[in-house]
């Protein structure tokens, strides 16, 4: 009976892991239709991370990429690095998230198959905002930075939304994307509250209004804290 349950356990482990090969087929090997892509897979400035814009970080990241039955993308890894870590990440999560194929198929009938591509990230002029945007970019001064922060070597980006008062002044902020560095959010809270906007306006008359405010705080170019 023992010698039996064991044979039973064997026998359904060697099931489990050939199952789990073939899930992890190449798509060059003989006999496969490879995926289809349904999805855009080109890289936007929109999905560049903010901080890699503002800190000109450009490259290549070579993934490797499993396309499951259904054509959604399973697990996603780096196989050669941009030298970047945000535009790794970003190219994991893009990825992951955006790209859908047709299944690949073999004897016609679909299966997950293991694929790799090489995501190019180039960085096309400056980083701009367009008057409708809905968020306002500012790059912090070396001298803003808070002493703790650059000592940790820390940057990062904070998004805020201010609520304007009738005489341009900063009634309230609050953070909607934090940096990860208390000393960084609450530097750029502290900026935010002092500054001066004109107020909006609605038929003749100034009103409250709300902005966004996305801080960015970089030590690029500055001198390494002793």
């Amino acid at each position: 009976m023992r010698n039996g349950f064991c044979g039973t356990v064997a026998l359904s482990a060697l099931m489990f892991c050939a199952s789990q090969a073939l899930a992890q087929l190449d798509v060059s090997q003989p006999g496969i239709t490879p995926p289809v892509a349904t999805t855009s897979h080109v890289t936007t400035q929109s999905d560049y991370p903010v901080l890699s814009r503002e800190l000109n970080e450009q490259g290549n990241v070579l993934v490797q990429y499993t396309v499951k039955e259904d054509g959604t993308v399973g697990d996603v890894s780096v196989v050669k690095s941009s030298g970047y870590p945000r535009l790794d990440d970003a190219s994991v999560a893009m990825v992951k998230q955006r790209w859908l194929f047709k299944p690949a198929t073999k004897d016609g009938k679909p299966i997950a198959v293991r694929n790799r591509a090489n995501i190019i990230w180039k960085v096309e002029g400056p980083l701009t905002v367009m008057p409708d945007s809905p968020f306002t970019v500012i790059t912090m001064k070396p001298e803003d930075y808070p002493a703790e922060a650059r000592a940790l070597q820390q940057e990062g980006y904070v998004g805020l939304v201010l609520v304007i008062g009738e005489h341009g002044e900063v009634l309230r902020s609050t953070i909607t994307k934090s940096s990860g560095s208390p000393s960084l959010d609450a530097a750029s809270t502290d900026f935010a509250k002092k500054q001066h906007f004109s107020p909006g306006q609605m038929n003749g008359k100034t009103v409250r209004t709300g902005i966004g405010l996305l801080v960015v705080w970089s030590l690029r170019d500055q001198p390494a804290p002793k």
